[in-house]
Formats: structure tokens, C-alpha cells, sequence
């Protein structure tokens, strides 16, 4: 129903000249309204009252001392139910805009910007308050169109790298299911590639929190890593060398005490191949190695089987490759 025609249904109603249909109309209208609207609506009209009430007596006292200048005044404080009626009229028009911007707004949060790097890409990415995200190959990053608005909050599917702009105000949180990590100002590593073992902060410049959903799993410094096992909850924090954990951001494939499950996905994103498990403990099995990103699949393969001991069958025409 349009503004106007609601105008004109709440004035015949207030005026008792509308019929019992639009009666109808007006009170479902009254109904569907919410508890704190309908407040306003009542709060109004009975300050209204008070105020006329007032008014009135003072009308009265006057004449009863005999100053007949305030007869006139009565017949325009009486009919309170017509200064409430254009009141309702106004305030309807008042809350259907601003339900509108709400609306508007609550829209607007709703629509993401995302960021993706694809199979076998590195790509960097400036955020709108000056952060910078280097994304590894097959993630994707997203964050709502009023991001720093209020809040900084982006949501990883992969790996990224970000060195984030301080601001005190309005801390950044990177959320990758229920693995958030929490900062102001710094510069750190997230890996949570779906399907992952193993999720892992890293930090290289400042401060970091990591929680999950239930608590805080640790505060890392410059040099530190956390890595999150989501499926038995054990956390484990080390020292580690930074600029090694976060090799991948200048085109290396680094793999620092990884599990084989890990390596395989990570594998898939870089190469565009699927890894398949014969012997499902492999998955398990640490291994740490570095290699140029531009190295042949089936060359780095050879490497990791001479190093490990596990073997590996490679179906080129099919990019399958079988972990033996």
C-alpha cells in the first residue's frame, strides 16, 4: 500500500468515516506492526492527550476568573483525535523511510566483494582501508561491499598473506570457518584450505590472536606459528623461521612439517591435478621440502618419492595422481 492511500484510510478511520472494509485494512495494518512501533504510535497520542488536557484546564480557569479572550482557544484544543490523526500520518511516512534505508543498508551489507587467485596463481589485492592480501593459488577471499564502515571482517577459503593497515579503532579478523584470527595493525599467514588437516597462522611483523569458536587457542609474535588440528582440537605454537613459512608469497612451493594430506592439497591448487590416497596413513605422514614453483609435477614428484619413500603413480591424461 502506498503512503498516500495509507494516509488517507488512517484519516477516514480516525474520523469514523471509513468503511467497515478499509476499517479492516487499517486495524490488520495496526496489528502487523511491531511492539515497539505500536509504543511509539500509543506514546504519541497520549502526550497528545496530556498536553490538550492541560491546556484545557487552564482554558477553564481563565473563564472561571472571567476572561472571556480564551473561548475562542477551546474549540481548537478539542479535537485531539484530528492533531493525532496527522501525527500518525506523519510518523507512518517517517517510519517507512527509515525502514527503507534500513533496508538499504542491511542490503548493501549483504553483497561481498570477492577476491580469487586461480590453480597455479599468486595474486596480491589492496583492500579498501590499505591493507594488502597476496592470495595463493586456488583461494578466494570475501568481504561485505561496507567493510570498514564499522568493522574490517574478511572470510579465506586457502591461503593468503596480509600486511594490514593499523587502525586502532577497528581491528581486522580473518575468519576461516571457526578459525578466527584477531589483529590490529601487523603483517601474518593464514592457511585453511578446505579439506586441510591442519590450519596454520604465522606471523611475521606484530601481534596476533587465534581462537576458534569455543576459545582462544594462542597470542603469536613475529616468528611464531600456530597450527590447529580442527578435527582432534590440539594446538600446537612454535618458533619457526617466517620468511620460510611464507616462501609461497614469492612463488615457492614450501612445505615446513606438513602433513602428506596437506602437501596433496596444496598440490591440486598450484598444479590442477587430483590426488588420490591407496593407503589412507600416508595422510598423516610429515614431510618438509622447497622447490621453485615453476618445477615439472612429475619432477617434484621423483624428488618426494626419493626423500620419503612413497610412491607415486602419475595419470597424465586424466591429472590423477596415486599416492602408492
Amino acid at each position: 500500500m502506498k503512503e498516500t492511500q495509507l494516509s488517507v484510510l488512517i484519516d477516514k478511520y480516525l474520523s469514523g468515516s471509513c468503511t467497515p472494509e478499509e476499517a479492516r485494512v487499517i486495524e490488520g495494518w495496526y496489528d502487523a506492526l511491531q511492539p515497539e512501533q505500536r509504543n511509539f504510535f500509543d506514546g504519541q497520542e497520549k502526550a497528545i492527550n496530556a498536553s490538550a488536557e492541560r491546556s484545557l484546564r487552564a482554558i477553564r480557569e481563565k473563564l472561571q476568573m472571567g476572561d472571556d479572550s480564551y473561548t475562542a482557544q477551546i474549540s481548537q484544543i478539542r479535537p485531539v483525535r484530528r492533531q493525532w490523526q496527522w501525527l500518525a500520518a506523519a510518523c507512518i511516512l517517517v517510519l517507512i523511510s527509515v525502514g527503507g534505508m534500513l533496508l538499504m543498508k542491511r542490503n548493501a551489507a549483504e553483497h561481498y566483494v570477492v577476491l580469487s587467485a586461480a590453480t597455479g596463481q599468486i595474486k596480491g589485492f589492496q583492500l579498501p582501508d590499505g591493507t594488502r592480501v597476496l592470495l595463493n593459488a586456488g583461494s578466494q577471499l570475501k568481504y561485505c561491499a561496507d567493510y570498514n564502515e564499522k568493522k574490517r571482517r574478511v572470510w579465506l577459503d586457502g591461503e593468503a598473506f596480509f600486511d594490514v593497515k593499523h587502525d586502532k579503532q577497528k581491528p581486522f579478523d580473518v575468519e576461516a570457518g571457526d578459525f578466527k584470527t584477531h589483529v590490529l595493525g601487523t603483517a601474518f599467514a593464514v592457511s585453511a584450505y578446505p579439506g586441510a588437516l591442519v590450519k596454520t597462522v604465522t606471523v611475521t611483523r606484530g601481534k596476533v590472536q587465534v581462537s576458534n569458536t569455543k576459545k582462544v587457542l594462542g597470542l603469536l609474535l613475529p616468528d611464531r606459528s600456530l597450527e590447529y588440528t580442527e578435527n582432534t582440537g590440539i594446538t600446537r605454537l612454535r618458533g619457526v623461521d617466517a620468511g620460510k613459512m611464507v616462501s609461497w608469497t614469492a612463488g615457492k612451493l614450501a612445505f615446513i612439517d606438513m602433513p602428506m594430506q596437506d602437501i596433496a592439497i596444496h598440490l591440486q591448487r598450484w598444479y590442477g591435478v587430483k590426488f588420490i590416497f591407496n593407503d589412507q596413513h600416508l595422510k598423516n605422514t610429515r614431510f618438509t621440502a622447497s622447490f621453485n614453483g615453476n618445477i615439472p609435477l612429475q619432477e617434484l614428484l621423483l624428488i618426494m618419492s626419493e626423500v620419503s619413500h612413497v610412491n607415486y603413480r602419475y595419470d597424465a591424461k586424466n591429472r590423477i595422481v596415486t599416492c602408492l
